[in-house]
């Protein structure tokens, strides 16, 4: 725990703040996490929903919602364009 802890605190002080570095400590928070609510039986149930809602989350996100720069990058791909013309695409991280 004070690992996870640790590691949160010294990626919050970092002015440059994107998921992909705090992601690896998502499954030891997660951990932690879930091994407090066991401890206390009337919160299993609660830890097994929100594991589950997780789960349906990032079905949703991986499957739904990111999934639209690909096929726009293949539809202005196969346009045609007129000679010397350009077409800029910013990606959210841009």
């Amino acid at each position: 725990m004070l690992l996870s802890l640790f590691l949160l605190a010294v990626l919050s002080l970092s002015q440059h703040k994107e998921d992909r570095f705090i992601l690896p400590i998502y499954p030891l928070l997660i951990l932690q996490i879930v091994k407090q609510l066991c401890r206390q039986p009337r919160l299993v149930l609660l830890a097994k929903w929100a594991g589950l809602l997780n789960l349906l989350m990032l079905l949703v996100v991986e499957n739904v919602h990111k999934v639209g720069s690909v096929p726009a990058l293949d539809y202005l791909r196969h346009m045609h364009h007129p000679a010397g013309s350009r077409i800029l695409f910013l990606t959210p991280c841009h």
